[in-house]
């Protein structure tokens, strides 16, 4: 097996996750983060997927990302239907997940050089 490093050109990984806190760029949140990719994360007000609105979904297509990547917390929970549906339908690919997985999924599409955002519940 070959393994090579990965380079990311003026992008911010995610370094470290533990339930509860990520780390960016030498920086640890302790609070739920939008990352949108070449951006430091900005604080997000959503504290469980049970409150979730179409607003807060919308906020996460401002910035024309190909795909959503939906962080649910330490466990995955899907949140409501119409919820996902209404992305869906807008052109954009969305993927509910627990934070861990949105992490490192996050992390392998930056390095693909997608354009990426993540909604990640902390």
């Amino acid at each position: 097996m070959q393994l090579t490093e990965t380079y990311y050109a003026d992008q911010f990984p995610i370094e470290a996750y533990e339930c509860g806190r990520l780390k960016m760029n030498g920086q640890f949140f302790e609070h739920s983060v939008i990352i949108n990719t070449g951006q430091m994360p900005k604080q997000w007000h959503v504290q469980n997927t049970q409150e979730l609105t179409r607003a807060d979904l919308q906020l996460l297509l401002q910035d024309q990302p190909e795909v959503i990547l939906l962080g649910t917390g330490a466990q995955l929970i899907f949140p409501a239907f119409e919820l996902i549906h209404d992305i869906s339908h807008q052109g954009v690919g969305i993927e509910v997940m627990d934070t861990g997985a949105a992490c490192r999924t996050y992390n392998l599409l930056l390095a693909e050089g997608r354009k990426v955002l993540a909604g990640l519940i902390l």
